[in-house]
């Protein structure tokens, strides 16, 4: 069972809220094979800011399973065109934004791209310095949370 904890929106900020096991709904799915030691963690998607992701676009109402990006420290190197769950927080870490975007790295920077048919969405941009060390910060924090590993479409009548 994998959970679903919570929705990834892009420009969404809300409130961090204080998960309640009680409403968190689950999902069945079976175990990744190339990490299998590595916990799955669930997604909701709102809005369209990745429905232009080839080869399958992810779309309002898709589930998407992820690697916990901890579980997976030294045994995933970033690279170009992974898809990513990335969370940005302000305030303090009392506002958040989660979202999925694809990964673009360059030579000063990573930009976490949305993949969209709408011009509005704009990538997440951040200077390496930063990611690596988020002392350096404009106010916000920015981090991986989940490695996309799968889609689910319910089809409902």
């Amino acid at each position: 069972m994998v959970p679903i904890v919570g929705d990834v929106e892009a420009g969404a900020f809300r409130e961090a809220p204080e998960f309640e096991p009680d409403d968190i709904e689950y999902v069945t799915d079976y175990p990744d094979k190339e990490f299998p030691h590595a916990r799955r963690i669930g997604f909701r998607v709102r809005g369209d800011s990745m429905n232009g992701l080839k080869p399958r676009p992810m779309l309002e109402g898709d589930k998407v399973i992820g690697l916990d990006f901890h579980d997976l420290e030294g045994l995933m190197v970033l690279r170009d065109g992974l898809v990513v769950v990335v969370e940005q927080t302000r305030d303090g870490g009392h506002t958040r934004e989660w979202s999925v975007k694809q990964l673009e790295i360059h030579e000063d920077r990573y930009e976490f791209c949305p993949r969209s048919t709408s011009l509005r969405h704009k990538p997440i941009v951040v200077p390496k310095t930063v990611f690596h060390d988020p002392s350096e910060d404009d106010g916000r924090q920015v981090r991986i949370l989940a490695l996309v590993r799968r889609v689910i479409s319910d089809v409902t009548y």
